[in-house]
């Protein structure tokens, strides 16, 4: 290799570098101002104050807390490309970000299964996700989320972020090597399971009760049809006069039905988008980020990632929900 190779590689390198820290310290300050206004929009929105409200509450604390850390501490080392995170103050942050991290997933699951009970069984759903069970689905999101690092808290376990390598680096032990296992590779799969199972069978439940309705509908008409040919045509007059007022009667009550429909409609597009950004995070990180070479491909898929996927929920969040509120 030549000297002017050599030295062209290294400009290449210092001008990705560069770049990456523009855009990561960009996104981040973006994310984080999305993610502080949709907080105060919480608090303002009356109709949040119930259990779908305070699942929202607690994804978006948990995704505050994740891009204040991003912002605070992994962005100015990823600007001075420092190498401190190999000490024991870096590695504490670094198992604080992975809780916060695991709050947001374990809220999104709440979220998701509270979807598909609202939408399924909505009478189950006031039993289930009464305000105060739902503060306890949020407190066990947090509590699991705790437990799962508190392995890492010993010397044997430790874990830390290279920002060199944009990796998360696990101790070469045994206990290193069965967390790396089991808290990356087996809890990244069974976190896209959990999320993405209760989305698809709503999705599947909402087209089929759609279809029933519609079949319902046309069967009282071919029957209301069938019953009148023949009768007399007093008789013909008396029943429509009982079925224009039973409509009027009903018209109130079919407006607050799609009105409910149509709010819980909302909620689920806004969760669901929300756990397919999660979703894909999953996917990039541990399928594409470890089948990648370059170094940029790393920070795309793995740093810059996880900072849009925790801004971009709340962002949705913002337009689909309030917004429209």
């Amino acid at each position: 290799m030549t000297v002017t190779e050599e030295a062209d590689r290294g400009t290449l390198s210092v001008r990705i570098t560069n770049t990456e820290k523009i855009i990561s310290w960009i996104s981040k300050q973006i994310s984080i101002q999305i993610a502080l206004s949709v907080t105060f929009a919480l608090v303002r929105v009356r109709s949040m104050r119930s259990s779908f409200g305070f699942l929202n509450v607690s994804h978006n604390i948990a995704d505050c807390l994740v891009l204040t850390m991003f912002v605070a501490w992994f962005a100015p080392m990823i600007m001075i490309d420092s190498n401190f995170g190999h000490t024991n103050f870096a590695m504490r942050l670094s198992q604080l970000t992975g809780v916060f991290m695991c709050g947001s997933v374990h809220s999104a699951i709440s979220i998701a299964l509270g979807r598909y009970i609202a939408l399924v069984y909505p009478l189950k759903y006031s039993i289930l996700f009464s305000k105060r069970n739902t503060i306890i689905y949020a407190a066990i999101a947090w509590i699991t989320g705790i437990m799962q690092h508190a392995p890492t808290l010993f010397p044997q376990c430790f874990y830390y972020f290279d920002f060199r390598r944009y990796a998360w680096i696990h101790a070469d032990t045994t206990c290193g090597q069965f967390l790396s296992w089991f808290s990356d590779l087996c809890y990244g799969f069974t976190m896209i399971t959990l999320v993405g199972i209760p989305n698809l069978a709503t999705i599947f439940q909402l087209q089929r009760v759609q279809s029933s309705c519609y079949a319902e509908n046309r069967a009282k008409i071919i029957k209301t049809f069938c019953f009148f040919c023949g009768r007399p045509l007093h008789i013909l007059v008396t029943f429509m006069k009982a079925e224009f007022q039973k409509q009027n009667d009903l018209k109130s009550l079919d407006a607050n039905q799609k009105r409910r429909q149509v709010q819980e409609w909302r909620f689920f597009l806004q969760a669901f988008l929300t756990n397919s950004l999660i979703m894909l995070t999953f996917i990039a990180f541990h399928l594409i980020k470890k089948s990648m070479k370059l170094r940029f491909l790393h920070f795309l898929t793995s740093c810059l990632c996880v900072i849009l996927v925790h801004g971009t929920n709340r962002f949705n969040f913002t337009n689909i929900f309030v917004y429209f509120h």
